[in-house]
C-alpha cells in the first residue's frame, strides 16, 4: 500500500480534464464502497487512497467559494471512509497520516459550517469507539441508500 502523503502541487486543468478526473474519482469510489460493504479491506484501501487523492486534487483546483466547499466536504466525506477501512484493517500508522494530512490540507482554508460538521464526524471517525463507529457508518450509508431511493 502507499503511504499517505499530501497532493501539494495544484496544476491548471483544462474543463475537460477535470471533467475526467472526477469520473475516474467516481469509478474508484463506487470500486472503494463495493469493497467497503464486502469488508474487503484490502481493497477499500486500494480504491479509496486514489480517490482520496484525486477529491484532494480537485479541492485544491477549485476557484469559487461555493464549488470549494462542496468539495471541502466531498473530500472529508471521502476521507472519512478511507479513514473507517484503515481502522477497520488496524492499519494505525496510516490512520494517523491521514488525519495529521487532512488537518495540513485544510489548514488557513475558510470552512463553511457543513464543511465544520463534516471535519467533527471525523475526528468522531477517528477516535470514537469502532463500535461506535461502526453503528454511525451503518447509519451513514442507510441514510446514503434512502436519499438515492428517494431521488428516482
Amino acid at each position: 500500500m502507499n503511504d499517505i502523503s499530501p497532493i501539494t502541487q495544484t496544476h491548471s486543468i483544462t474543463p475537460q480534464g477535470a471533467q475526467k478526473l472526477k469520473q475516474q474519482g467516481d469509478a474508484l469510489l463506487t470500486d472503494a464502497r463495493r469493497a467497503l460493504d464486502e469488508q474487503d479491506w484490502t481493497q477499500a484501501i486500494a480504491s479509496y487512497y486514489p480517490a482520496f487523492c484525486i477529491a484532494e486534487t480537485m479541492m485544491n483546483m477549485s476557484r469559487c467559494q461555493n464549488c470549494a466547499t462542496r468539495l471541502i466536504r466531498q473530500y472529508l466525506r471521502i476521507g472519512m471512509e478511507y479513514l473507517y477501512c484503515l481502522r477497520k484493517s488496524a492499519d494505525d500508522k496510516n490512520a494517523a497520516a491521514l488525519m495529521a494530512l487532512v488537518k495540513h490540507s485544510l489548514a488557513g482554508r475558510t470552512i463553511s459550517q457543513p464543511a465544520e460538521y463534516a471535519l467533527a464526524i471525523f475526528h468522531k471517525v477517528a477516535y470514537s469507539p469502532m463500535n461506535e463507529v461502526d453503528a454511525w457508518m451503518q447509519m451513514l450509508f442507510a441514510a446514503d441508500e434512502s436519499r438515492l431511493h428517494t431521488k428516482h
